[in-house]
């Protein structure tokens, strides 16, 4: 298997890099603005990551390609370890494509669940007429005590990413309940050149062609870099200890806040979620701690084969990068790691620690607009599935009502 490091240059000192190459940055990512973060160079923490880099970095595009790999690939994607979920919210444009080639991938538009995040346009008609399930998110909330909830939250009005995905751990925990995949990859809806993107077999490399027990597996591109959520994760490494954890062990995962990424279902039970942006981040930070303690290693897979997104506008794309970097530092004050986090912790974030990051200032990208300080909505930690349980917050009638609703 070939996982191995570039040597490049950075600030006249060695640091490691992945090799990678990516066709939206024509081969060229900005390695200098990126990765200076890397001062740790020819230290033991820069030895520990490299050898981490190495055992856990995938370089596979070609071997992708293989036909016999390749059906390999396909045969697990398409077994009964493996399912496929997508958040959606108003796509009715370009979520058909994605899920008419999924549905050919996998074999049948069944192994495929959107989570229509109550769109106001077609978005959920237009996922039924290739024959994928669609779930309601609203419906999923009914399940859970909202006064227990939103109280928790300390949020009138929590919406944003992250609530979708905890929608998917509701209905498979609580409806679902049995013949869950050992596997599912989340996927974008806003990808509009998916064919040629066509993440799922990468993220299964590790898994069937290594043949470890990945808890983890991501793709890993570099289309989102920048100095906002750099900054925040070389501030949240001086906090605490558990920054400095995070730290070591996410840098290999450079850009974590992109890409698709696959988990094994068992672990998401326990998982706490976030409500917007930081969600993804936090679901690398939990298995980067079960990593740590022994449950499985996670790998990051690099491709060269871009995405193309819908492009946010400039503010709206500014203020997620700022919530995932005042989060970063926010959390690490709290000195607790993810997978250790108690109702009591949670509680404290979302009351005492994240409400007070919430501002940053705007430059624009002219010099006629004047710049300003923008309100970030701010991500809100959501207790997991299990704290849900244990602590009596599951309306079971609506459960139950959910059941039939679905079909179980």
């Amino acid at each position: 298997m070939e996982r191995f490091p570039l040597w490049v240059i950075v600030g006249g000192l060695e640091s490691p890099m992945v090799q990678h190459h990516d066709e939206a940055l024509k081969g060229a990512p900005d390695v200098a603005r990126s990765h200076a973060h890397f001062d740790m160079a020819k230290s033991t923490a820069l030895q520990q990551f490299d050898r981490r880099l190495k055992e856990n970095f995938f370089v596979i595009d070609e071997k992708v390609q293989e036909p016999a790999t390749r059906k390999k690939l396909i045969d697990w994607l398409r077994s009964d370890e493996f399912a496929m979920q997508i958040p959606a919210w108003n796509e009715e444009d370009t979520l058909p494509p994605i899920l008419k080639f999924l549905a050919d991938e996998l074999g049948s538009p069944k192994k495929i669940t959107v989570m229509n995040a109550d769109s106001t346009d077609k978005t959920a008609d237009v996922s039924r007429a290739v024959g994928v399930h669609v779930v309601t998110q609203s419906d999923m909330f009914k399940c859970v005590k909202r006064d227990a909830l939103l109280d928790v939250l300390s949020d009138p009005n929590p919406r944003g990413r992250g609530m979708t995905l905890y929608a998917f751990w509701i209905y498979r925990f609580l409806l679902q309940e049995k013949g869950l995949p050992k596997y599912t990859c989340t996927c974008d809806s806003d990808i509009k050149n998916y064919p040629e993107y066509d993440a799922l077999p990468y993220v299964a490399y590790p898994i069937v062609i290594d043949g470890k027990p990945f808890t983890y597996t991501k793709i890993g591109k570099p289309g989102r870099n920048n100095e906002a959520t750099f900054a925040g994760r070389c501030a949240m490494r001086m906090v605490s200890d558990t920054g400095m954890h995070y730290f070591n062990n996410l840098s290999r995962d450079m850009w974590m806040i992109t890409g698709e990424y696959l988990v094994q279902v068992e672990h998401m039970k326990r998982l706490v979620h976030t409500t917007r942006s930081f969600v993804d981040t936090t679901t690398a930070m939990y298995f980067v701690d079960l990593e740590a303690a022994g449950a499985g290693p996670t790998a990051i897979v690099a491709s060269n084969r871009s995405r193309i997104d819908k492009k946010n506008d400039d503010l709206k794309e500014w203020t997620i990068l700022y919530s995932i970097a005042t989060n970063l530092v926010g959390y690490a004050t709290l000195d607790r790691r993810v997978a250790d986090l108690t109702l009591a912790d949670i509680r404290k974030l979302n009351t005492q620690i994240f409400p007070g990051l919430n501002i940053f200032p705007y430059i624009p990208p002219t010099a006629e607009e004047p710049m300003k300080s923008v309100e970030i909505m701010n991500d809100r930690y959501i207790p997991s599935i299990q704290m849900m349980i244990d602590n009596g917050w599951i309306d079971w009638d609506q459960v139950k009502a959910m059941k039939r609703k679905y079909g179980f």
